[in-house]
């Protein structure tokens, strides 16, 4: 019941959004009554937290190749398999919504998301594969965030290849030593005489 009742409320927000799902739908889609709902979930934020931490755990499986790139290919490979479904971009819709309680759902779940994602970085730094003084949220946001943009708003399909010059471009940046003095950045030039 619990299960079915979680799914509804998925496909629900991702058909109408936070602002048109009623319990008494997700009900009726799930096959049970609407008052074993609300027992369950006195709220329809509630509800929609639950349902969204249960489809974000589907989505952030742990990822364990043994290597840094592998792991975060296989991250935005789940993310990607989400977002290139109709329910997926829809949830993600919904989430961007501007409404102070999905804000703070949106927050709430992506903490959640965000810190199954950390294990695969916290593992890669064990194995001494990622700097310990790395933004590791900041790291996961630059990953993500392209991929939404890409799948979600712009409505197109990426591949693997894509996956791959992401995740090479960012761990470019990210592994190679900080430059801390501008000046030593910008190449030298000669005084002229």
């Amino acid at each position: 019941m619990v299960g079915a009742v979680l799914e509804a409320t998925v496909e629900e927000l991702a058909r109408v959004g936070f602002g048109g799902l009623s319990t008494e739908a997700v009900a009726t889609r799930a096959g049970v009554n609407k008052t074993t709902v609300y027992r369950r979930w006195p709220t329809r934020g509630e509800l929609v937290r639950a349902a969204l931490l249960e489809f974000q755990a589907r989505v952030f499986e742990d990822a364990d190749t043994g290597t840094l790139r592998g792991d975060l290919l296989e991250l935005l490979r789940g993310v990607r398999v989400q977002l290139g479904t109709a329910r997926g971009r829809g949830v993600t819709l919904a989430l961007m919504a501007d409404d102070p309680h999905v804000r703070q759902l949106a927050r709430s779940t992506r903490r959640v998301a965000v810190e199954s994602s950390l294990t695969v970085l916290d593992r890669a730094a064990r194995r001494g594969e990622l700097p310990d003084d790395v933004d590791r949220a900041l790291l996961l946001d630059v990953l993500f965030g392209p991929l939404e943009q890409k799948m979600v708003i712009e409505g197109l399909t990426v591949d693997d290849a894509w996956l791959e010059r992401l995740v090479d471009l960012v761990l470019r940046a990210v592994l190679q030593p900080a430059v801390t003095n501008p000046a030593r950045a910008a190449p030298k030039r000669r005084a002229r005489s």
